[in-house]
Formats: C-alpha cells, sequence, structure tokens
C-alpha cells in the first residue's frame, strides 16, 4: 500500500493524509511482524506447543493488517465518493 494513496493527497484533507500515513506504517510495522512470524516457521524446529503459539500470532497480525488495509481504502473510498460532484 506504500504510496499508493499518494496521488489523492489534492482532495485529501491534511486529518485524512495524517490517517493515512498513520496507517502506512502500521502496516509496515505489522507486515515486518508477519515476516519474522513466517521466518521461525520455516527456520526453526518448533514444538507443538511453540507451532501452535506462532500460528495464533501470525493469525492476529493476519487479522491486523486486514482491518488496516480495509481502513485505508475505506478512506480513500469516501474521498473519491465526496470528489465526485453530484
Amino acid at each position: 500500500m506504500k504510496n499508493s494513496w499518494r496521488g489523492a493527497n489534492s482532495t485529501l484533507s491534511q486529518n485524512e493524509q495524517r490517517e493515512l500515513s498513520r496507517l502506512e506504517k502500521e502496516i509496515a510495522q505489522l507486515e515486518a511482524q508477519k515476516a519474522t512470524i513466517e521466518a521461525h516457521f520455516t527456520q526453526e524446529a518448533l514444538s507443538s506447543e511453540e507451532l501452535q503459539e506462532q500460528s495464533q500470532a501470525l493469525s492476529e497480525v493476519l487479522t491486523l493488517l486486514e482491518e488496516k488495509v480495509i481502513a485505508g481504502w475505506n478512506s480513500l473510498s469516501k474521498v473519491k465518493r465526496d470528489s465526485i460532484p453530484s
């Protein structure tokens, strides 16, 4: 999602720009967490308990990622709807 909303800057308020920038940073952090968790699956011999814990952590990160991406798209969608003349 990096920079995908920047072309819409002319129609975004400063608050919307800040919100999307914050979402972009949060998504990047969650993607890094996801990559770290996935690396554990391939690089380490995990016990069944560790596997379950890592699976749960991955599930939580994926849910948060989905929520952040949807929030970003909803914000952009609202801006687009608001910018279309009636």
